[in-house]
């Protein structure tokens, strides 16, 4: 419709540029027509009201604003964009980051790096990983949690609760790196230093300080990217007597050998006689010891060949005990 009119008005105004001329020309001429013709003033009376008509009748349905020739196309391409200005971009989910909730998040970057899968846990602030094909152990930056391994110390109070949390959160599942250029790639044991992050960019360490399982640590008086979230996820855990803070478990004191009651109860028990053939054994009859390599789990009994040079990771008080840790005896 828009273009037909645009056609009328356009055919209108070209026959009144063609017969005005023709008209002034015949009355100069004094030529006569066959034709009763109307006189000069009376057809450019006629032509002009002809012409002011077409053009009121056009300007009363051409939309305000609206140019006066457009194309369809233009017309078209124009609707278009303004279909565009009035929606409004799509923005971008935000990715969350730092500490959300009881979480310390892992950020883009972070997230978009490899992952590596854990091999195994050695205890709740070391893991096995395989690292670009080799089998290396990861020391996590920031924690410290009750020794399980030390073979001059015994067993600490919540070490097996840690080491258990930490195989819950970590053994074979991925998980990515963050180095810390503050602390090096490697300490003085050859193990990689660095922050852990879960398939969900929780980072690990943070995790078990919050949770109880372990304290902030700082290495040589030297701080780390995250020291101040790490102490502030350790007061929180100390305050809600979480894990290895609460009266019942370690009240804080993780150095008394694991078992060890904190509260001592009103009445003590009798001490139940022990027969003779099964004595009670002390820490220092826990002289077997337990390494793991490359062949395995293996422990080592005094006498052995390779007692003395062995450096072991664990201890154990007897066969039966290391057996059922899984380590079987070194056949020379």
């Amino acid at each position: 419709m828009y273009s037909f009119l645009m056609l009328i008005y356009s055919v209108s105004v070209i026959l009144g540029i063609i017969l005005l001329p023709y008209f002034i020309y015949l009355k100069i001429s004094k030529k006569q027509s066959k034709i009763k013709l109307l006189n000069y003033k009376q057809r450019v009376g006629f032509g002009l009201i002809a012409t002011v008509l077409v053009s009121a009748l056009w300007m009363s349905i051409l939309p305000e604003g609206k140019p006066l020739f457009v194309r369809d196309d233009d017309q078209k391409n124009s609707a278009q964009e303004k279909e565009k200005e009035t929606k409004t971009p799509e923005e971008k989910p935000k990715i969350e980051s730092g500490v959300v909730g009881e979480s310390l998040l892992a950020n883009e970057d972070i997230r978009k790096s490899p992952t590596y899968q854990v091999l195994r846990v050695t205890d709740g602030d070391t893991i096995h990983i395989n690292y670009n094909g080799k089998n290396e152990k990861v020391r996590l930056i920031g924690l410290d949690t009750p020794e399980t391994k030390d073979p001059r110390k015994p067993i600490q109070c919540f070490g097996r609760e840690a080491t258990a949390k930490m195989t819950e959160l970590a053994e074979n599942k991925n998980i990515r790196l963050e180095f810390d250029k503050t602390q090096g790639e490697r300490d003085k044991y050859g193990r990689l230093l660095a922050f852990v992050y879960s398939k969900d960019s929780k980072n690990l360490a943070y995790e078990m300080i919050r949770q109880g399982y372990g304290n902030e640590y700082t290495y040589n008086s030297n701080p780390y990217k995250y020291q101040n979230e790490f102490k502030e996820a350790a007061r929180k855990a100390r305050e809600e007597n979480k894990g290895l803070w609460a009266e019942n478990t370690c009240a804080g004191n993780t150095a008394k050998p694991a078992g060890t009651p904190t509260i001592q109860p009103q009445a003590t028990p009798a001490p139940t006689p022990t027969p003779a053939s099964q004595p009670q054994q002390s820490q220092s009859a826990c002289v077997i010891k337990g390494n793991e390599g490359r062949n395995g789990k293996i422990y080592h009994m005094p006498g052995q060949k390779y007692y003395n040079k062995t450096n072991p990771e664990v201890m154990f008080c007897s066969e039966i005990e290391a057996q059922n840790a899984g380590f079987r005896k070194s056949k020379v």
